[in-house]
């Protein structure tokens, strides 16, 4: 049972965590218990353990599900005062990036090239975190190949543009295997879902075999024809299966927590959509753009958000297929700029990159103040679709934590999440030596060794000194942006 609190404590509590919370997911899990169960006492250690489950099995940034579940009466508070100081930190940033002349937007060019080669870095370390907890539960080989799988069918666009740099364009073709990550999404629920803890050869197969033939007729070069009503069909099936398992499996504690929760998940879910609703209505009123359209970015957001798994590293992943294949922001201001921003600010990430995209996306078509408006939106998308999927999995948590997709999709998940990084790291390697090679004349060759060299360094001080993430961002902006000014 949560002690009656008021919401002011709530506030003064999450605004202080999201002021204080670098690093983003996971990192922020010792500092949200610190503040909330042992100082304040806003909630029982049970049921903070009990949040933390339920936030790292749904999609969505985990810091703001903790906040979200930590009062059934003040959620709405929590989630916004979690996410105000980074969304007042980001708005500013950007509003003073608008203001840089063409001499200043330079500088910010060669900062990009060592702050991409620190994202690399990241999402390098997220990987390799993920392999070493799979080599706990022997699954490493399960990992390697799920991995390596994930990275074959997203990897086409990414291996072709890097390869240009080194190579002459003419010889390479359209890509073979390329499919988008929401397909790669919809093709790992369907595969998970269908086969799920059965240890059936014929289910293997066939699950195999379907999601083989949704990959190529998904990919660029679209091998076998077909439409996407077809596996969408399938992970429609998937998930009436899994409501199904809950439905005829439910705890008489299980019913109890429903019926006592059941007024503030309505009333909850009502307030965090009726606030994106309602800005998305007024942003398409007010920001006026052909392709793509406001209505596209919040439908984008929308699903991007609800298929995030695996923290803000994995999201930087899933906004670039939503985002910047879209043609909502350039890869190079995406990578350089609001990954960089949203990287080096407290809070969790994915609502920062949405709040970045939505920020440069309004300003873009009409000004800042479209902007801020867009940002807001942004804003609302990540807290409502997280708030959407960890109450309700809250609620029926002690029936859903047995059923066997749910462990096995947050068993493998990851996996599938590693080679979408994978392919990730080419991109922004890629827009980082497109830059390299256009403000410097050292050409190809000498900027990827010093691109290698520079990651080397960073990780080396990462791993031996245990330098801060935002210090180790700075040396590499640094280094770069020296090594520009001298040669450039």
């Amino acid at each position: 049972m949560k002690t009656e609190v008021g919401v002011s404590q709530y506030i003064k509590s999450f605004f202080k965590i999201g002021a204080i919370g670098f690093g983003g997911g996971s990192s922020l899990i010792p500092v949200t218990e610190a503040e909330i169960v042992r100082d304040k006492k806003l909630i029982t250690e049970e049921d903070f353990n009990r949040h933390c489950i339920v936030a790292n099995i749904t999609p969505g940034a985990l810091p703001l599900k903790l906040a979200i579940l930590s009062s059934d009466r003040w959620s709405v508070f929590c989630a916004y005062a979690l996410l105000l100081p980074s969304f007042l930190i980001m708005l500013l940033i950007n509003i003073g990036f608008s203001l840089l002349g063409e001499q200043a937007i330079k500088i910010v060019e060669c900062l990009a090239i060592g702050i991409s080669t620190f994202i690399i870095l990241l999402l390098y370390m997220y990987i390799e975190k993920v392999v070493k907890a799979s080599r706990k539960t022997h699954d490493l080989r399960k990992y390697i190949l799920i991995t390596v799988m994930a990275f074959l069918v997203t990897c086409g666009s990414e291996v072709r543009g890097l390869l240009q740099l080194f190579l002459p364009e003419t010889i390479f073709g359209t890509p073979f295997l390329d499919i988008s990550v929401l397909n790669l999404m919809l093709t790992t629920l369907f595969f998970i879902g269908f086969t799920g803890a059965s240890k059936s050869r014929l289910r293997y197969f066939g699950a195999v075999a379907l999601s083989v033939l949704f990959v190529l007729s998904s990919g660029k070069m679209k091998v076998i024809g077909g439409g996407f009503w077809i596996p969408a069909l399938l992970v429609a099936a998937v998930l009436a299966a899994m409501i199904y398992d809950t439905l005829t499996n439910k705890s008489q504690k299980t019913e109890k927590e429903a019926k006592r929760k059941r007024p503030y998940i309505v009333r909850n879910l009502i307030i965090f959509w009726g606030i994106a609703a309602a800005l998305s209505v007024c942003s398409i009123i007010f920001i006026r753009t052909t392709e793509p359209t406001v209505l596209e970015y919040v439908v984008n957001s929308v699903i991007s958000s609800f298929s995030s798994f695996g923290g803000g590293e994995a999201f930087v992943s899933v906004a670039d297929g939503f985002f910047v294949q879209n043609g909502f922001v350039d890869a190079g201001v995406f990578y350089g700029r609001i990954v960089a921003v949203a990287n080096s600010l407290p809070g969790p990430i994915l609502p920062n990159i949405l709040e970045g995209i939505g920020y440069l996306f309004g300003s873009a078509a009409g000004g800042a103040g479209l902007g801020v408006l867009l940002s807001v939106n942004g804003m609302s998308i990540a807290v409502a679709t997280a708030a959407t999927v960890a109450i309700v999995v809250d609620v029926f948590f002690d029936t859903l934590r047995t059923n066997a997709r749910i462990i096995v999709l947050q068993r493998y998940i990851p996996a599938v999440i590693c080679g979408m990084l994978i392919s990730t790291m080419l991109s922004v390697l890629k827009e980082a030596l497109k830059i390299f090679t256009h403000v410097t004349p050292l050409g190809i060759v000498v900027t990827s060794l010093i691109v290698v060299v520079l990651f080397a360094a960073l990780m080396l001080l990462h791993k031996k000194l245990h330098w801060p993430d935002l210090l180790l961002l700075l040396i590499g902006g640094g280094v770069t942006l020296a090594v520009c000014l001298i040669f450039g």
